[in-house]
């Protein structure tokens, strides 16, 4: 059996790509890896080895050829990956459609990622505009891609229609990338305990929610998002379901350990219908997405969040604009004077949101068209 091996963090492709179009050598994929993976391989390589070299009428009349990655600095290692025609695995976007499109452009990742934001409108850009990364999804054996956009190309736009009067009018939902990310990661937190305090399932229910996480339509696929980290982000809340599932795994290491020549199969099968119907409901409210939990949510749980889920610290707050800092103040009734600065509204409305104000942004953005 083939032995899986995942990356904690996305890998960087390098030199020449033909992953959608193959060249005249066939499909190829060229990335950067760690120390980790190359010495797991090596070990898997040896014992490859063997087993070949068993298998060989005449091993003296043998060749052997180099092994495909190579040391390029301290710890990191060139790989390439091959497959033929008839293995070629899917690729698809991060929203799960798959690209049939051979000429689009992949190229080999480089440190202008920084640059680089997911967040533009996709009728405003074209692909000529955008690059790409590829990413690998172990789960399912499937590539797929993210587009970005060049945050300089964003902000040449942007000076262009200032200069040509094309200035749209703000709104407290025009927020910048990283107060968009950081207000649906408290969402999603604060959404998904509120199921978890409110959604009592039958066990029928759990199997069937687990059911439907784990056959999806292949046009359903959705690649996990990657979530930058920024400096003093939003704390997001205590996950219950997380809770939950820790419990659970630690339960199951400590039977393991007591047991290690049994498969943990018997641990559950112990346990009980309800509990593998609970472990199974739990798992997989884990791995469900922002979006997939809000539908779900929606759609049949119907958990009511509290009106102060959303908590922003005076960070996320200063990254909004005088005049919308301004509306926010009249949104949540706060006295202020013209000669307040930013700084002072910053503070009005971080101590009122304390004691209790509160706002919704989801609700600010199902409202615009």
């Amino acid at each position: 059996m083939k032995n899986i091996h995942v990356t904690k963090d996305p890998v960087t492709l390098e030199g020449y790509q033909a992953i959608l179009r193959p060249s005249k050598f066939g499909y190829s994929l060229k990335a950067i890896v760690g120390q980790d993976i190359v010495d797991a391989l090596e070990t898997e390589r040896a014992d490859c080895l063997k087993w070949a070299e068993s298998k060989l009428k005449n091993p003296k009349r043998s060749t052997l050829r180099p092994e495909p990655w190579e040391e390029v600095a301290d710890g990191k290692y060139i790989i390439k990956f091959s497959w033929a025609d008839d293995k070629k695995p899917p690729v698809v976007d991060t929203e799960g459609t798959p690209i049939v499109n051979e000429d689009t452009p992949v190229y080999e990742a480089t440190n202008i990622v920084k640059h680089l934001t997911k967040d533009f409108d996709k009728k405003t850009y074209k692909d000529a505009d955008l690059q790409i990364t590829v990413h690998y999804d172990w789960r399912r054996g499937e590539f797929y891609m993210q587009k970005w956009l060049d945050k300089r190309k964003a902000s040449a736009a942007e000076i262009e229609a200032v200069e040509n009067g094309e200035v749209p009018d703000l709104t407290l939902a025009d927020m910048s990338h990283p107060q968009h990310q950081e207000m649906i990661q408290m969402h999603f937190g604060a959404l998904r305990n509120a199921i978890y305090n409110q959604h009592k399932p039958e066990p029928q229910d759990m199997l069937g929610y687990f059911c439907g996480n784990l056959f999806t339509p292949y046009t359903n696929i959705s690649a996990e998002s990657v979530i930058p980290s920024y400096e003093n982000s939003l704390a997001e809340p205590n996950d219950l379901f997380e809770n939950e599932l820790a419990d659970i795994r630690t339960e199951l290491s400590d039977w393991v350990e007591k047991n290690p020549d049994l498969p943990r199969a018997k641990f559950f099968i112990g346990k009980g219908y309800q509990y593998c119907c609970r472990a199974l409901y739990i798992r997989a409210m884990v791995s469900s997405t922002d979006g997939e939990t809000s539908q779900m949510n929606d759609l049949m749980y119907k958990a009511n969040l509290e009106d102060n889920w959303f908590q922003p610290d005076y960070n996320w707050i200063k990254k909004y604009k005088t005049t919308q800092l301004y509306m926010l103040c009249n949104e949540l009734k706060i006295k202020y004077s013209e000669r307040d600065k930013k700084g002072d509204l910053v503070e009005k409305i971080v101590t009122s949101i304390r004691d209790g104000k509160s706002y919704d942004p989801i609700e600010l953005l199902k409202n615009v068209k």
